[in-house]
This record gives structure tokens, sequence and C-alpha cells, in this order.
């Protein structure tokens, strides 16, 4: 973490919290600052979006013919509740939600989604059953064909479950056959889905059992086959079949997955493949098991959806090929986001996903003919690689002509080398090289922020993170707060001097923090406290072109780094109430964090801050910037100066904090402002 006045950037954190609590920035003074930068925003080297139709990048042997939203409309009277459903069929993708009983329709559910070629759909299903008001509570496909099957509950006067009503469907969603079954299925099913046959396949757990049940219709009613195991998901397979994916589970473990079929006529489980953990990680490198959706791509092999992308493999689960890297494709896929793979002969992949930008559906078909994409790298440590994933995603699909690869395997060594020498990675996260000491080495953005209207819509105080001397050399996403908190009353205010009177005065340790989880040795951070930069340090004194070192002052600020040897932990406030440590270090990270900040504060306690040469002040921090390297081509310079205007976007610098007020706060100003508003919004909702 660099923190810094050219090394800690000092600012007033009540002023900050007031700034956003009480709503003084406009986003609407914002926008028009943005128009401002739009004239002369063209005459600065960036990409070139060409107004041509959508077309995916070729980096892979897969590629997307078709990726389009699925929107999650209502249907006319829908209410909020109820069940909701989303697969991928031989008609595209549908999503079906039904209605909440008691609403204004008795007798409908909504379904919309998009076809198989992309084009978007919205009806309602009426099923005209003589049995009164019914509630369709699943949706499923019908293997091999353009149909689905629906299930309803048929209920007694008493509203006890009596038996199950399947309603076969056709492309247009209209009722084609009622099936009555008087075994009821007595929890709503996992899944459902009809085959070629007419047979409809239900997936669903008993309420007495810790299995789940995977049960055969006829097309008259009958159950045909009926087993116990641990059936997570039907999928469509070849020739109108249908499969079913079980998790293989030894103790408490997952230890992979196996796709089964039934034999209806030796009423018996043929097994079709496996997908083993140990395989997928030695295959992939992954540490973990971390595959997310599994499903037969023919009688010889298995498709798979994991962290990194689509996988094609034998049906054993070896010679295990990555076919689509999401982050080729402007895809970020985080775990349980695929919904839907359905996979072919005829060498088309259907996924359904949910990432950042909502519901997706994305057909895949073989690449004919790979085309060149100029492909820079970005070297980023593993600790902060997730940061820039959605960026990455972002300029990749917004510019499929052109490629960021993140890459976290770089050696320090080698990679210093390689800069050196004027080769390596085009943007590179200076925690992986340093910053200030490789000055040489890197671009000057300050042409790029003030061209691209960037430096007018991020808060100045985040630009200092980037800077040497007075020149911009790199560039944050996002910060934090640090300060110290007491509980005693009477500490208002500290300089480096009084900080190191009242440490000597206090009989406790220097310092307590969240994460003590036992006796810390701290005494690098309490030499750490007393530099604020070159120019604001106890250390030094610039003015007078002097030290401390060796002076009675100095042997007396050694001697109190004892009292930082062993601070102790927590203990839900009562180490610092109880006066056994002076401060306690807060890393403040998100909306949440400073409110309870603030809360402290009224509740007595003293938001004090770190001690700098004329008071305390609170402290912001932020990763080690990134830097564009200085050597790079003008068209490598394009494309990372493109993907940092991506980075550093509205749409981006939304999506890497949406939904989560407890992380990192986003330099943007409309963006920080939104954070502590979709707080506000979630606090008032949880209240109602």
């Amino acid at each position: 973490m660099r923190c810094s006045g050219h090394k800690r950037i000092i600012v007033n954190l009540i002023l900050l919290t007031v700034l956003f609590l009480c709503g003084c920035y406009s986003g609407n003074n914002q926008t028009a600052v943005m128009n401002e930068h739009t004239q002369v925003e063209s005459s600065y080297e960036f990409l070139d979006k060409e107004n041509l139709a959508w077309e995916d990048n070729t980096m892979d042997d897969w590629q997307a013919v078709i990726n389009v939203q699925v929107k999650e409309l209502k249907a006319d009277g829908e209410q909020l509740g109820g069940n909701m459903t989303c697969f991928v069929c031989e008609g595209g993708a549908v999503r079906f939600k039904n209605h909440l009983l008691g609403s204004n329709k008795t007798d409908w559910s909504g379904v919309n989604g998009v076809t198989a070629s992309g084009e978007e759909f919205a009806k309602e299903i009426t099923v005209g059953s003589n049995r009164g008001s019914m509630q369709i509570d699943y949706l499923g496909p019908i293997s091999g064909k353009k149909g689905y099957v629906a299930f309803a509950n048929e209920y007694d006067e008493e509203y006890n479950v009596t038996g199950n009503l399947f309603y076969m469907l056709d492309a247009d969603f209209r009722k084609t056959q009622e099936i009555s079954t008087k075994i009821p299925v007595t929890n709503n099913p996992m899944a459902i889905m009809g085959d070629a046959m007419g047979n409809v396949h239900v997936i669903y757990r008993e309420k007495a059992s810790d299995h789940s049940k995977y049960d055969v219709f006829s097309n008259t009613g009958e159950r045909v086959f009926e087993t116990y195991g641990d059936y997570v998901g039907l999928r469509m397979f070849c020739n109108g079949q249908v499969v079913a994916c079980e998790e293989i589970i030894t103790g408490n473990s997952v230890e992979g997955e196996r796709i089964v079929k039934v034999d209806l006529e030796k009423k018996l489980l043929m097994e079709i493949g496996v997908l083993n953990n140990k395989i997928i990680r030695d295959e992939t490198d992954m540490k973990e098991y971390s595959s997310f959706y599994v499903t037969a791509f023919s009688e010889n092999g298995l498709a798979w959806c994991g962290r990194e992308g689509l996988y094609l493999c034998d049906s054993k689960g070896e010679n295990t090929k990555l076919a689509y890297r999401w982050s080729n494709h402007g895809i970020v896929m985080s775990q349980w986001s695929v919904i839907g793979l359905y996979a072919t002969e005829n060498d088309t992949i259907a996924i359904l996903y949910r990432d950042n930008g909502g519901l997706r559906y994305t057909l895949l078909k073989p690449t004919i003919q790979k085309k060149e994409v100029m492909s820079i790298t970005f070297a980023v440590t593993s600790f902060d690689k997730d940061a820039y994933v959605q960026a990455a995603a972002d300029f990749n699909r917004m510019y499929p002509a052109y490629n960021v690869e993140i890459k976290d395997d770089f050696d320090k060594t080698n990679l210093l080398t390689q800069l050196g020498a004027g080769t390596g990675p085009i943007l590179v996260d200076t925690r992986l090289t340093g910053f200030d000491e490789l000055e040489k080495l890197w671009q000057p953005l300050d042409e790029f922020l003030e061209m691209s209207g960037i430096a007018d819509e991020i808060f100045p105080e985040t630009l200092g993170f980037g800077k040497i001397g007075e020149k911009t050399y790199g560039i944050v996403s996002h910060f934090f707060i640090q300060t110290l908190v007491s509980s005693d009353s009477e500490l208002r205010d500290w300089d480096y001097a009084s900080f190191l009177n009242n440490v000597e005065k206090s009989e406790g340790a220097v310092f307590t923090a969240e994460w003590f989880h036992a006796p810390s040795d701290e005494r690098a951070y309490y030499f750490n406290v007393f530099i604020n930069g070159l120019d604001d340090n106890a250390y030094f004194d610039v003015d007078q072109d002097t030290t401390i070192f060796g002076t009675t002052e100095f042997e007396r600020m050694l001697r109190l780094s004892s009292k930082a040897e062993n601070c102790p932990g927590m203990e839900n406030g009562e180490t610092l109430r109880n006066g056994e440590a002076l401060c306690e270090i807060v890393n403040v990270s998100g909306v949440e964090g400073l409110i309870n900040l603030r809360a402290r504060e009224e509740a007595g306690e003293v938001i004090i801050g770190y001690p700098t040469k004329n008071g305390a002040r609170h402290l912001l921090s932020a990763p080690s910037p990134i830097a564009i390297r200085r050597t790079a081509t003008d068209e490598e310079k394009k494309i990372a100066y493109t993907f940092l205007k991506v980075l550093l976007s509205y749409e981006t610098a939304a999506a890497s904090v949406k939904g989560n007020s407890y992380s990192k706060y986003s330099v943007r100003k409309d963006v920080l402002a939104e954070q502590f508003e979709d707080y506000a919004h979630m606090q008032a909702a949880n209240m109602e």
C-alpha cells in the first residue's frame, strides 16, 4: 500500500464523511464537467470504436455468434415473489416467472427470453385447466425439440398435495397435453425436462430424505423409473434424450460430478461421463474444485464451465482443453454464475449466465478462421488481480479486435530486467516493481488524464498517489481510509511530540487492532507513524537540513518503541477501554465502515488520526499505482490509454463496487456518491 505526501496523502476524514452523507456532491454538475471534454477527447490517441455490428474476437477455438441480454421483464399483472427459473434449450434462452396466488390473474405465468437467433420475445402461458385456479410452479425444456413441460401441484379441499400435473407445451407455449399423476412430488422440483419419447424427468428433494429423488413419468402419468442419489440437475442430450448430473460425495466433500442416463427398458442407469476434482485441478492448475456446470457434449465427451472459461474433455474428464476463455470475450464469471449449458453434436454450445451486465445468452460455434488480435499484457500481483478483472473484461468486450491480458506470474527480478531493457508488459501494477525510484521506466500520464476528462471526474487527492515530483506517472482506481482511534476523551489532537508524550505516560501498549489475534510486534508500524513524507516527518527537518539521529530525542523514541513490542488484540474493544493500549489502528473500507466509525465517535470515542508536524490528520491509502511502460510502441500505448480510460469510466468503476458497500472506495466522485446512496437505500429497505 502507498501512503503519502509524496508518500502519503493527508485528508480530513470528517470533511469527507460530511461531503457524502450530507449530499454536498452534485452528480449533475459532474455530468456538465464531463461534457466539457467531449470535443477534445478525439484529439488524443485512443482506440476508435468502429460503428459495425457486434463481432466476437477470435482468440479461442470457439467464438460467440450471438451474445445478447435476457431482460428480466415483468408480464402484465405479475407481482414480486413466486418462483423463477431460467434455462437454455432448442428455442433459445427462457426466463419463467410465475405469479403470486391472489394476484389479479389466476391461471397464467409470464415467460420471456430470446430465441435461438437472439430475438427477444415475451409471452403468457395459459394452461386452461378444468381443475380450477392452477399455479404453474416450474417450467423446463423438452430435449430435441422446440417445446416445454410445465409442472403444477394438485390439491385437495384442505390444500394437501394429492398429485401433480404436467403440461406439455409447444414452441409458442401453448398446451398440447395434460398429464396427471397421483404420485405427489412433495417439494417443488429442482429440475424438470421432457424427452423425445414423451416422458417427463423430474429431480426434487423429498422432505424425509437427505438425498434428492430422480423420477421419470410416462405420458400417461405412470412412474416408470425412480432412484435416489445426489442429483443436482438435468441436461438435454443428443437424439432427444435426457441425462442427469449427480454429485460424487465422500463424507462432506464433493469429489466430482457424473453424468448418467436412464435405460427405461432395462430400468438401469448408464454412466455417460465423470468429471473428477483432481483432474480439474491438475489440468487447469486450479487450487480447488471450481467446476460450475457440466453436461455431456457427445457420447464420448463432456463440456464444463470453470473459473477461467468453457472446457471440453473426454468422458473420463481427461484431455481437457480450454475452448473459450471468459476474459477474452468481456465476461466476468464468478462461482454459480453459469445457469445453463446446452451442448449438441452439431458443434453448437449455448450458455446462459449472469454477470455484472445481467442475464446473458451466448451461442458458441467453432472458430472457422482466427484473426490477428492486437494484445498487450498487464502485469499484476495475485493479491490485486481481482481488482482489474472487470476492467479487462469490459475492454475486451468493447474492443474485440484488441485484448488486455492480466497476468500474475511475473518474477520481480526478471520483470525489472525486462523493463530495464525496454521490453516486457505494457501495463504494470507497480506493487511488483516499486514506483518512485523507477521514474525513467514510466510514461507520463498528465496529458492523458486531462484530454480524456478523467482528471475532472476523480478526487484530486487520489491523483497524488501516481505523482513523482510534479508529474503523474500512475493511476489508482480505488482507495481506503486509515486513522487512529482512542477511548481517551482528552485526546483531541496530536503532533509528533505530543504523540510521544502520550506514549510515555500511557500504562499500556501503543496500539491495538482488530486483526491482532495474539500479542503483536508493531515496532515497524510505530516508527512509520512518524513519517508523512519528505517534508513532514519527525526524523528530518527539511528547512534546517538536519536529522534527529544520535540525539537524546531519538534515543527517547527508541526507548518508547518497546511499548509497541507486545500490542494486544481488540477483545471486542475492551483492550482500548481498559487502557491496555493507547490507540486502535483502524483501516476503514467501505461505506458501512465509515458510518460505523462516526457512530463510535458519537458514542464517546475519539477519532484522533495520525500525528503530523502540525497536528493529527486522517490518511488516504491506495494500492500501488498502475503505470505504462515508456518504451511501448504508439499502438501499444493507444491500447493502454484506452484500457485506463475504461478502468476509470463510470460503468466499470460502478460495476467493480456494485452491491458491495463493505469494500473499497472508488476514486470517481459520482460512483462514491452512489456507494453511499445505495447503502442508504439498502438500510431503508431492511427497515421496511
